[in-house]
């Protein structure tokens, strides 16, 4: 019987440290858009429109993240692991979180470049920090400017995962807006679930299809951090580039 408290106690210490450790896994994603000059029109068009997540997103206008301890505290679905959670380092940089902003870093020397080839045209450059989490918690994140539209979900579950759909359009007014604090306080007690979850459970995403858009990118990958990738259509591409700013 000695023997199981103390293995109660190793896991509940190993379960604090994890969890601390996720809560802290932050990303600097980085992406530039351009355009090409001289589009063979009859080329670019796929022949169906696409299927776009029929869900709430998150919005890169967005302005507020944060976590409210009292808020974890009380909620009932905690009760078994307050004392855990109460030992989590709240991160002071999560008032960050989904900024949008222009500053680019791992992409700079490719933004310089750019503004000399001929044939294309920078469209945007955008960047932001989030978390990654396992596919359960993570939410799309909307971007919208002039010309392109994009939504993307990072997730990890052994490797980190990308699920990008950027289109020439614009669906902002489709979007329910998801309320970002409300969204982590009511996602916070699924973490502890998904620590040791290697595997990817109820992929399922509900799909809107718009027909008039014909013109998109529609990708599903693995990443690795601090790695720089390049997606390609005929009328436009995108650089990516994602890197975990925390220890």
């Amino acid at each position: 019987m000695i023997y199981y408290k103390y293995f109660i106690y190793l896991l509940s210490v190993l379960t604090i440290f994890n969890a601390e450790s996720y809560f802290d896994d932050e990303y600097r994603i980085e992406m530039i858009f351009i355009e090409y000059n001289e589009v063979l029109l009859d080329d670019e068009a796929f022949t169906e429109g696409l299927y776009y997540p029929d869900e709430p997103v998150i919005n890169l206008q967005s302005k507020s993240l944060f976590i409210n301890k009292n808020d974890i505290n009380n909620n009932d679905r905690l009760n078994s692991l307050t004392d855990a959670l109460s030992g989590i380092k709240i991160n002071n940089s999560r008032s960050e979180w989904f900024n949008k902003n222009n500053d680019l870093q791992s992409l700079n020397i490719i933004h310089q470049n750019l503004k000399y080839r001929k044939g294309i045209s920078i469209i945007d450059r955008v960047s932001w920090i989030q978390p990654i989490t396992s596919f359960n918690n993570a939410k799309y994140v909307y971007y919208q400017n002039p010309l392109i539209g994009t939504y993307i979900k990072l997730y990890k579950s052994r490797y980190l995962h990308l699920d990008i759909k950027s289109f020439v359009g614009d669906l902002s007014k489709d979007n329910k807006e998801i309320v970002l604090d409300e969204y982590i306080n009511n996602n916070s007690y699924k973490i502890i679930n998904d620590l040791y979850d290697d595997k990817i459970k109820n992929k399922k995403i509900n799909l809107k299809k718009d027909n008039n858009l014909f013109h998109f990118i529609d990708e599903e990958m693995r990443l690795f951090n601090e790695e720089t990738y390049f997606l390609d259509h005929p009328r436009f591409g995108i650089f990516l580039n994602i890197r975990k700013i925390n220890p």
